[in-house]
């Protein structure tokens, strides 16, 4: 894939960050609209959001961990202790076993480096290199975060040039990109070894099925275009590569307005 598309991709990587961290709290009071006939057609029926106000509100709750006022922040919600996603930890800790102490990790959709840091106590004396791949504002601010091992790209070529990770993550984004597929090649093709993937809505049918994610007007206005991912069709994406674990979610189980039933996957895939 070029790296041209991978930046267009990259400006529509994922809708919101308050959205995917509210999805974990109170994902009851989200609606899942289908019956769209294509991505375009449920891009064109969703509301939308305001980027800025997004990016400011991360910020500022990045900056009350980092100022250690507060334990952990995801996805721009504070919590009060560190909530450790142990499917995702174990895989990048086996990949720095491996590779005696390194860790080299592309981060797709990291935010301003919520797992990066939610992870810090796990991976404070090893050698991290953690690349996250973001929007252009994200990356941006981003700058002010970064710390000699916490850099910010916006492209995967970008990342993948500056850390050579060997394991690649992505958390609550493929949904939300108009071509996850292609994403998910261009990663596999980087070189690295390991591809965690996490927080997925999913179905078992033979196709992806477009949706509109709406959130609650009282917890924030806005909805967003997303598929509800075929797992046939994502594990097919990836010829070549096996699956090595898989893990559920931590929402809970979803339906959609015309009653299709989802749950929230998670995968660890690794070249066969």
């Amino acid at each position: 894939m070029s790296d041209s598309r991978v930046r267009r991709i990259a400006r529509d990587l994922l809708p919101p960050a308050v959205v995917r961290g509210l999805s974990a709290r109170s994902s009851g009071g989200l609606v899942f609209q289908d019956g769209f006939g294509s991505w375009a057609d449920a891009a064109a029926a969703a509301g939308g959001y305001d980027a800025q106000a997004i990016l400011d509100q991360v910020r500022t709750a990045t900056d009350e961990v980092v100022a250690g006022r507060s334990a952990m922040e995801r996805d721009g919600v504070l919590f009060d202790r560190v909530e450790l996603r142990w499917p995702v930890a174990g895989p990048l800790l086996w990949q720095a076993a491996v590779h005696h102490g390194s860790l080299r990790v592309v981060d797709f959709g990291g935010s301003l480096g919520s797992t990066y840091r939610q992870l810090s106590s796990l991976t404070d004396r090893l050698d991290v290199r953690w690349a996250v791949v973001e929007q252009p504002a994200f990356v941006d601010a981003g700058a002010g975060y970064a710390d000699g091992r916490l850099s910010f790209h916006p492209t995967i070529a970008d990342a993948v040039a500056a850390v050579s990770p060997t394991v690649a993550l992505l958390s609550s984004v493929l949904q939300y990109l108009p071509d996850p597929h292609a994403v998910l090649a261009d990663l596999a093709s980087s070189g690295v070894e390991a591809i965690v993937l996490d927080r997925m809505p999913m179905t078992d049918a033979p196709a992806d099925r477009p949706a509109v994610e709406h959130v609650p007007p009282q917890i924030y206005a806005g909805s967003y275009a997303t598929w509800l991912l075929s797992e046939p069709l994502l594990l097919a994406t990836l010829p070549g590569w096996r699956v090595l674990d898989r893990f559920p979610g931590i929402e809970p189980v979803g339906r959609t307005t015309s009653g299709v039933a989802f749950d929230w996957r998670g995968f660890v895939l690794v070249p066969e």
